[in-house]
């Protein structure tokens, strides 16, 4: 057992014997006195009748009757046979003499509440006398002194003590071991945290108890549970980071490839000079767009991007993104529309403009890049359940249903995209931009062909 149950333990139970003892000392110390009190006084059914004749003598007939009972008493009586009697300035009645003593016992004793009125007090009119029997006037055969049975009154209470020792024991222990025990179980369940085991548990352990230790048992596994979280999104990130390494390097392997084979047809066939510069500023501005997207991309999974500090026209921002978009569009000769069912000229929301128009874009040139020329894209704005919905539809080929989901990781294309088209960058960060704003994106299929991008955004209406 540890420390903390012998200290709890011991604080328990030496406070039960405490409190016990210190109930019990006067009752124990009336006892003694009591005791004491029979060495001087007699203390047996006889003394106690005869004490009790006298002093009704006195109450009834007064002084004069009482002195003619102790004097019949003293002279027909043998001397060890005598009932004293004492008044307010301790004489005694008939001038016997009394032992200092025994007057000091009687004066002493005479207000407890003794359960055998060995000392009685009689008044008669305004005179108040004292009555008791002292050893030295008893009878002859009464020579033994009587005792109330003492003994087995002690073993009782010695009984008694014991029993409250041992109850008072056995009550501490379960205190002591209700409250070490949940303590021992987290100290374990300490010791296993710190050596590494995360899956470490402790709250069925301590058992189904209600209070405090059991909330920090509690506690302790959602401490625990985060801690193992953390560690596993620490290792997904490590290994993401690895990942998005492999890939960049891969992705900038065709660049850099097709650079230096420019620069090559430069030195080798001058008379090209011109046609070999602009395929070098080509794979320079790829190369550039690339590492933008691999900064944005690492930023974002990363969490250091900027925090939303300032409140956007969401639909001014659409429609600046159309007006961007439209050149593209019409290019390939696509139609870019836009559906506001919010009835709204104004849109306030608060957000980070440059992240959240960035994953915009990103999602209206995939669909204009994967959309068949003669084709509208439709950009709808809607509200839905305390969010705001926009979303993204063209009229391509859609998606395999097993790559509505892998179409948001990075460096990740379609199956039916072209080779050349994109490095799969733009949803992936599309879909970190929203999570950073609270929301959430998914990617559908069409039921009339095509692929649908839902975009939901948290939004509470300025008051």
């Amino acid at each position: 057992m540890n420390r903390l149950f012998w200290k709890i333990l011991f604080t328990f139970w030496l406070s039960l014997v405490f409190i016990i003892g210190a109930l019990s000392l006067p009752n124990w110390l009336k006892q003694q006195r009591t005791q004491a009190l029979e060495n001087q006084l007699v203390a047996n059914p006889q003394s106690i009748i005869t004490i009790k004749a006298a002093a009704t003598t006195f109450t009834h007939g007064g002084r004069a009757a009482l002195i003619q009972l102790l004097n019949e008493q003293e002279a027909e009586a043998p001397a060890t046979m005598q009932i004293y009697v004492l008044d307010q300035h301790n004489q005694e009645l008939l001038g016997r003499k009394v032992g200092a003593e025994t007057l000091k016992a009687v004066r002493l004793y005479q207000s407890e509440q003794l359960s055998f009125p060995i000392i009685r007090q009689a008044n008669h009119q305004t005179e108040i006398l004292t009555f008791f029997a002292p050893w030295s006037g008893q009878f002859a055969e009464f020579n033994q002194r009587y005792h109330f049975n003492f003994s087995q009154k002690h073993q009782d209470d010695l009984l008694v003590a014991l029993g409250i020792i041992v109850a008072s024991f056995l009550a501490s222990t379960f205190l002591a071991a209700y409250f070490a025990r949940p303590v021992k179980i987290l100290e374990r369940g300490f010791q296993a945290l710190a050596a590494g085991e995360l899956n470490c548990r402790v709250a069925a352990d301590i058992g189904k108890r209600r209070d405090e230790l059991a909330n920090l048992g509690f506690a302790f596994d959602r401490m625990a549970q985060q801690l193992q979280q953390l560690l596993d999104q620490q290792k997904s990130l490590v290994d993401a980071q690895k990942h998005l390494l492999n890939d960049v390097s891969h992705e900038l392997r065709s660049p850099l490839t097709r650079l230096n084979m420019s620069i090559a047809l430069a030195r080798q066939q001058p008379e090209r000079l011109s046609t070999s510069l602009e395929r070098i500023e080509q794979e320079a501005e790829r190369l550039n767009k690339l590492v933008g997207e691999i900064l944005t991309l690492s930023r974002l999974e990363a969490g250091i991007a900027s925090h939303a500090t300032e409140y956007i026209d969401l639909i001014a921002l659409i429609t600046l993104l159309v007006e961007a978009c439209h050149f593209e569009a019409s290019a390939n000769q696509q139609t870019l529309q836009v559906q506001n069912h919010l009835h709204l000229e104004e849109l306030l929301i608060r957000a980070n403009g440059d992240l959240l128009y960035r994953a915009l874009e990103n999602i209206v040139r995939n669909a204009i890049q994967h959309t068949p020329a003669h084709s509208t894209i439709t950009i709808t704005l809607a509200h839905q359940q305390g969010q705001l919905q926009i979303v993204v539809e063209d009229n391509g080929a859609g998606l395999p249903d097993d790559e509505l989901d892998i179409v948001f990781e990075s460096f990740r294309r379609s199956s039916q995209a072209e080779q050349n088209k994109g490095y799969g960058l733009g949803l992936a960060i599309a879909k970190r931009a929203i999570l950073f704003h609270g929301g959430r994106i998914q990617a559908s299929n069409r039921t009339t062909g095509g692929l649908k991008l839902e975009v939901l955004l948290p939004w509470q209406p300025i008051q």
